[in-house]
């Protein structure tokens, strides 16, 4: 029996989609949009006005963090033709859960916001961690995971790879990429950093001083082909965190990429043992010494076994499957309620 095509309304955050340069979570609303909309199903994007994607483009602004904008702009539009599915990425639904009497559900973003999920009505999580993480907060928490998915398909395989390591995220004690640089220097290896200062102390006391343009350069925002290209290229990807990450997207690039990844953690409850297996896709270390000597093995990945992991896990079909199948049981749910 073939299932009826829906009418899904898609509510993103606070920066256009795609973005033009930092915007992990509004890639993937992206790569959601545009599949959904390719299958046949009547898409409404609700996001900025930069937005460019195929569907259908409802243009709300969220730099003042309010959902009265968005409600107002949805009323509109359902009173149009109303929608089968509500799926928000900007976990708007606790603030006002009253409001959406719709089949309403909801990605959980960020490791922050569990003061919200109490109230979030069906919550989506991105790895079983984060789902385990906030079941500390709420015993007996049941909710579907769904991992994300960026552009694999997109992604080549170089086996020329250079003789540098990567690193690429934001400059702050939550990323920690001093750790990273620290294991470089310990392992005399050249390391490329780059992406944007999010913390102006920490970077101008643990990051910028180690800048040569020798051993370290720093390339700053760059574009996500040049992140793709420099994914590709390099030895490893070096992943410091000192926080419980909920779904890392470059961890996601580096596999697809075909890249190893060394990731130093302090906490083994976050995603990073659910995305790479210890000597299989990568190293997983504690210190900075260990991420060093995890450089010098670095050779003994095999680069297949990444891409492997990859297109097991994390793939377009999968995630987009894992998004629907939820739809259509919350529309069942609905009709037997």
């Amino acid at each position: 029996m073939e299932l009826k095509k829906l009418r899904i309304g898609i509510l993103a955050n606070c920066i256009e989609v795609p973005p033009l340069s930092y915007g992990w979570i509004e890639r993937v609303i992206f790569h959601t949009v545009e599949t959904l909309n390719w299958l046949g199903y009547d898409v409404v994007l609700f996001a900025p006005k930069w937005s460019k994607v195929s569907c259908k483009l409802v243009e709300v602004s969220w730099w003042n963090d309010e959902t009265d904008v968005f409600y107002e702009a949805f009323k509109k539009e359902n009173e149009i033709k109303p929608f089968d599915i509500l799926h928000d990425f900007n976990a708007s639904g606790y603030k006002n859960p009253e409001r959406f009497k719709h089949n309403y559900c909801c990605t959980i973003i960020s490791s922050g916001y569990w003061t919200g999920v109490v109230n979030e009505p069906n919550p989506i999580f991105q790895s079983q961690a984060q789902l385990n993480w906030a079941r500390e907060f709420i015993k007996d928490l049941d909710a579907p995971v769904v991992y994300n998915w960026l552009d694999n398909e997109k992604i080549v395989y170089n086996e020329n790879k250079d003789d540098y390591f990567l690193y690429l995220g934001r400059y702050d004690w939550q990323k920690v990429p001093h750790i990273a640089i620290e294991a470089v220097k310990k392992a005399w290896v050249p390391l490329v950093m780059c992406w944007y200062n999010a913390d102006d102390k920490y970077y101008k006391e643990k990051v910028e001083p180690f800048f040569d343009w020798k051993q370290i350069i720093n390339l700053g925002a760059v574009s996500e082909d040049i992140q793709s290209r420099l994914l590709s290229e390099a030895k490893a990807l070096l992943f410091p965190s000192n926080w419980r990450e909920c779904l890392a997207i470059v961890l996601l690039q580096a596999l697809a990429s075909w890249t190893p990844i060394i990731a130093e953690t302090f906490d083994w409850k976050n995603c990073i043992p659910e995305v790479i297996e210890n000597w299989k896709e990568g190293f997983i270390v504690k210190w900075s010494y260990e991420m060093a000597e995890a450089i010098n093995n670095i050779d003994k990945i095999k680069h297949m076994d990444c891409r492997v992991k990859a297109d097991s896990l994390f793939t377009r079909q999968k995630m987009v499957e894992g998004y629907l199948k939820i739809y259509y049981i919350l529309l069942e749910n609905k009709k037997t309620s």
